[in-house]
């Protein structure tokens, strides 16, 4: 029988640590998520997610609702997060790329990074209409949801595209994973993806991926309001999306 070490104990406490954090990360729950439901979902004991848990809050990572004891992220991973954005080496490269972006279609440009199954927001800059998209650096969603992840999705190899949307499926039971099957097929039909309200209500989203060795690192976004964005105008978005894709990477 295999002896455990004890750097494997604290490599396997590491990972559930990270585990339990990555799932407060994806909660869309405003309050909060409970130690139980934690437990169901990382299949980890609820003593150990109540030890982890409190180890975390004494750094600050996570934090315990004192009346309800509903649990969310610590404050101290907001310096972690504007710092990492910043430090990141393709944010720097891809700001004034989207400068030109809202230069041209004058609509807010998003820069999109992979985070595992996630997208995050790396840069944006917004459109100077006064009526425009807005949204929040470092917002974290799952690449199943809106164009910007979507698109990253459907170009990852087939295998590890399928293994995330199992995954998605698994926490969602309203989720349907053959819609979504579908939907990366057209998209890399297309080239490009397109949403219609699914993040933020009336608004539309045109995307293309931003790849690197054949593998999309992220994607690059013009999104605005529906009355601005007729179908019409896609040719000319999706071109000017291109066109910038193509600059970043030829800083890589």
């Amino acid at each position: 029988m295999a002896k455990h070490t004890s750097q494997d104990t604290g490599v396997r406490v590491l990972a559930r640590s990270f585990q339990l954090i990555d799932l407060l990360a994806g909660s869309n729950a405003p309050e909060g998520v409970t130690a139980t439901e934690l437990s169901r979902l990382a299949k980890l004991p609820l003593p150990s997610v109540h030890r982890l848990l409190g180890h975390l809050a004494q750094e600050g990572l996570t934090f315990q609702h004192p009346r309800t004891r509903r649990w969310y992220l610590g404050l101290r991973l907001t310096a972690f997060g504007q710092l990492a954005l910043r430090q990141f080496p393709f944010v720097g490269l891809a700001q004034p790329v989207l400068y030109d972006l809202v230069k041209a279609s004058r609509e807010t440009a998003i820069f999109t990074l992979r985070d595992g199954d996630f997208g995050v927001y790396a840069a944006i800059v917004e459109s100077p209409e006064k009526l425009r998209l807005t949204e929040s650096i470092g917002m974290r969603l799952p690449l199943a949801t809106g164009a910007s992840r979507k698109v990253i999705l459907a170009f990852l190899p087939e295998r590890e595209s399928q293994d995330i949307i199992a995954r998605v499926a698994q926490i969602d039971p309203q989720f349907i994973p053959e819609q979504l099957e579908r939907e990366c097929r057209q998209i890399r039909s297309l080239g490009y993806a397109v949403s219609y309200g699914e993040v933020t209500p009336h608004t539309v989203g045109i995307t293309v991926p931003l790849m690197t060795r054949q593998t999309p690192l992220g994607s690059l976004m013009i999104a605005g309001p529906e009355s601005r964005i007729p179908s019409e105008r896609m040719p000319e978005l999706v071109r000017h999306l291109l066109q910038a894709v193509e600059r970043i990477q030829s800083l890589f």
